[in-house]
């Protein structure tokens, strides 16, 4: 956002600074080293969001005491202008503005933040607050459906690179070159010429005829020398080549083809994301069965086919998903469950989920996930033998007397999930000396 969402708490009167400059620098500053603790500590980004998200926060919450210490090294003096107790207010304008600020900056966290505010903000009284934060979550759903758009969308065409190969080594080649045996050719033209040597030996095999002797000799001669010449010039024409060793050549051209090829398939298979899950989608909707506990859902009670229908439906998805398909999920949910739109409260509903012997996947994949400290997702609270109202009380963001329809239960359970898996893919940026917060 343009915006700082500090300005805009302050603007809409929601941030009380008493007007002094000098406050707000250092409550920006304190927003600021609280978003570095967010990307060093990425497992805490989840409970500060409920924490923003909570006009009630108690003061024990620990994303409430982290701000308020990080507050404390930029004014000493805070509390001496907010004597009647704890800023809350403050506070979680502080991580709102944070948290603003890191989902900029990494698109993981930019996903997460729309699925996890997303998945609450209906069940909420935000007050006051609501503009900000329909503000805040309009501008990071559009940014996130844009991506998710591009991704998803199939290409009229794919580009691949060309093929370089680079320039190959020279071979090295061993060359050896022929040479006339002289000695040979002598004694050859000297058979040719007459029938003794220069010793008056005769010769075996020579030309019988003297050079006086014409035309006999000449006859003799030229056939006979020719072939003397022949014999000694040939094998010096040919040249010795040694066997060529074209192992490393090979090789090469086989790696650049490999990895040519390789990242051909990656862009076709990346090209084509959308279409092959948009067709697992529409399988799973005509189908009717869950995957994971191997049953029709028609078979199930409506409570537990719709949170098994959202547990599978996302096992597919990558985190990054257009915001269509959340409105096919609910569409599909109201046509295989005929949901009535009848309403209960959510601690009934994960009461009974939790007690399925059908949810089996779905609550050990709950049961492997890092929640980190503090606030925690409604999904936190599906496991077995689990007091589901003081759970929802103690740890949800919104309380275990909730109203809600089987639809909204269901499409929870999928964003959280959803959320959960973009959170899994931040990776911790390490806090340099030059950014340990010095006090004022």
């Amino acid at each position: 956002m343009n915006e700082r969402i500090l300005s805009r708490f302050l603007t809409s009167g929601l941030l009380d600074v008493n007007g002094d400059d000098e406050r707000y620098r250092k409550v920006a500053a304190t927003a600021d080293s609280l978003a570095e603790h967010l990307k060093a500590h990425p497992d805490d980004i989840l409970p500060f969001i409920y924490t923003a998200l909570d006009p009630e926060s108690p003061d024990d919450d620990p994303a409430v005491k982290t701000t308020l210490e990080l507050l404390g090294s930029h004014w000493l003096t805070y509390a001496n202008a907010y004597s009647t107790g704890v800023p809350t207010q403050l506070v979680r304008s502080i991580i709102l503005d944070a948290i603003v600020s890191i989902a900029d900056e990494n698109n993981e966290i930019e996903i997460a933040v729309a699925l996890i505010v997303s998945s609450v903000v209906p069940f909420i009284d935000l007050g006051a607050e609501a503009s900000i934060w329909s503000d805040v979550l309009r501008d990071i759903q559009y940014r996130v459906d844009e991506r998710a758009e591009t991704a998803w969308s199939v290409p009229s065409a794919i580009d691949t690179p060309a093929i370089d190969f680079g320039k190959p080594k020279p071979l090295k080649l061993a060359v050896k070159n022929g040479a006339i045996d002289r000695d040979a050719l002598q004694e050859a033209l000297q058979a040719a010429v007459g029938p003794n040597n220069l010793e008056n030996q005769a010769i075996e095999g020579a030309n019988p005829h003297e050079s006086n002797s014409a035309p006999h000799w000449a006859n003799e001669f030229a056939p006979r020398a020719a072939q003397a010449i022949t014999d000694a010039v040939d094998p010096a024409l040919k040249t010795a080549i040694p066997p060529i060793n074209t192992t490393e050549l090979l090789s090469g051209i086989e790696m650049v083809l490999s990895h040519n090829i390789g990242s051909m398939l990656e862009r076709i298979s990346s090209a084509t994301l959308g279409l092959e899950l948009r067709s697992r989608l529409l399988w799973w909707k005509e189908a009717a069965y869950s995957p994971s506990a191997r049953v029709d859902y028609s078979s199930l009670s409506s409570t537990v086919a719709a949170a098994l229908m959202a547990y599978d439906y996302q096992a597919p998805l990558p985190c990054l998903t257009p915001g269509s398909v959340v409105a096919f999920f609910k569409s599909v949910l109201r046509q295989l469950n005929q949901a009535d739109g009848s309403k209960r409260s959510v601690a009934d509903l994960v009461t009974e989920v939790s007690g399925s012997d059908s949810v089996g996947s779905l609550l050990q994949e709950i049961e492997g996930m890092s929640f980190g400290s503090g606030r925690q997702p409604m999904i936190s609270t599906l496991k077995k033998g689990g007091d589901a109202t003081s759970l929802l009380n103690a740890n949800a963001p919104f309380g275990a007397e909730t109203k809600m329809d089987l639809v909204d239960f269901a499409v929870i359970i999928l964003l959280e999930i959803q959320g959960m898996k973009a959170l899994a893919l931040i990776d911790p940026v390490s806090l340099d000396d030059d950014d340990t917060v010095q006090a004022e």
